[in-house]
C-alpha cells in the first residue's frame, strides 16, 4: 500500500509532452487556488478548472477530481462559503497533489522542499482520512452555521447529498461513515 517515499524512479519525462504540460498547468492552478483561498478569496471556479484538467489527464470519471468538482460547484453557489472552513477539504487534496507533482518533477523545487514533500507523502493516508471525516462533520457544522450566521439550509441539503454521493462512490468515505455509525450506536447504548 505504501509507496517508497524516496524520489520515485518514474519521471514526467516519460510522458507525452501534452500530458506533461497539462499536469504542470493543473498543479500551478492548484497552487493558485490554495493561495487565493488562504487570503479569503473565493477560488471555486479556479478549483473547478484544476479538477477538470485532472479528469482530462486521468481520462477517468472515477477519481477524487469528480468529487472535487461536485463539492466546489455546491459551495460556489453560496456567498457564505467564502470561508476557509468550506475550502479545507479541497486544499488538503490539492496540497497532496502538488507534493506528488514536485516529487515526480524533481529539479530545484524538489531540492528546496524535499522535507515537506517527504512529510506529506508519508502522511498522505492520514490527510485523506482526515478529509473524509471533515467533510462528514461539515454537515452538522453547516447546521450550526445556519443557526449562528447567514448560511443557508440549501447549503446543508446540498452538502448532505454530496456526502451521500461520496459515500457511495468512495470506499474511504464509506469506512468513515461506518466508523461514526458504530460510535453513535455505542453512545446511544450507554
Amino acid at each position: 500500500m505504501y509507496q517508497s517515499y524516496e524520489k520515485q524512479s518514474y519521471s514526467l519525462n516519460s510522458e507525452p509532452p501534452l500530458k506533461r504540460h497539462l499536469y504542470s498547468i493543473e498543479n500551478y492552478i492548484k497552487l493558485f487556488y490554495v493561495v487565493l483561498v488562504s487570503f479569503q478569496f473565493n477560488g471555486c471556479y479556479i478549483g473547478i478548472i484544476s479538477s477538470v484538467l485532472g479528469l482530462i489527464r486521468r481520462k477517468s470519471m472515477h477519481t477524487d477530481f469528480t468529487m472535487n468538482i461536485l463539492y466546489l460547484m455546491n459551495i460556489s453557489l453560496f456567498k457564505c462559503t467564502n470561508n476557509f472552513m468550506y475550502h479545507l477539504p479541497i486544499v488538503i487534496h490539492y496540497v497532496v497533489g502538488i507534493t506528488e507533482y514536485i516529487n515526480l518533477r524533481g529539479g530545484f523545487m524538489y531540492d528546496v522542499c524535499r522535507n515537506f514533500v517527504f512529510t506529506i507523502q508519508f502522511t498522505k493516508e492520514f490527510f485523506f482520512d482526515f478529509r473524509c471525516k471533515y467533510e462528514l462533520l461539515l454537515v452538522p457544522l453547516s447546521v450550526v452555521m445556519v443557526i449562528v450566521s447567514d448560511s443557508s439550509w440549501w447549503l446543508v441539503i446540498l452538502h448532505s447529498f454530496y456526502v451521500v454521493t461520496k459515500t457511495v462512490a468512495n470506499k474511504e468515505m464509506l469506512d468513515v461513515c461506518m466508523y461514526y455509525k458504530k460510535k453513535l450506536r455505542l453512545i446511544l447504548l450507554i
